[in-house]
């Protein structure tokens, strides 16, 4: 089963990956915001390791 979620991490994601995932994103100061849809669960702990990975602090996490 898929699902939307909007995550909000603490600074910015770069261009080059939010081009690359074609996910909607909208950037406030000194946040960003990913809303990825249509995704499993799987997928959103995928997206969310690479974060961590690459050093992003995850703020919050919301099943929309």
């Amino acid at each position: 089963m898929t699902q939307v979620y909007e995550v909000k991490v603490e600074g910015q994601l770069g261009e080059p990956l939010l081009r690359y995932l074609r996910w909607s994103h909208r950037v406030e100061p000194a946040h960003a915001t990913v809303r990825l849809q249509g995704i499993s669960a799987a997928d959103l702990s995928s997206f969310l390791e690479a974060c961590g990975d690459e050093g992003v602090t995850i703020e919050k996490v919301t099943r929309l």
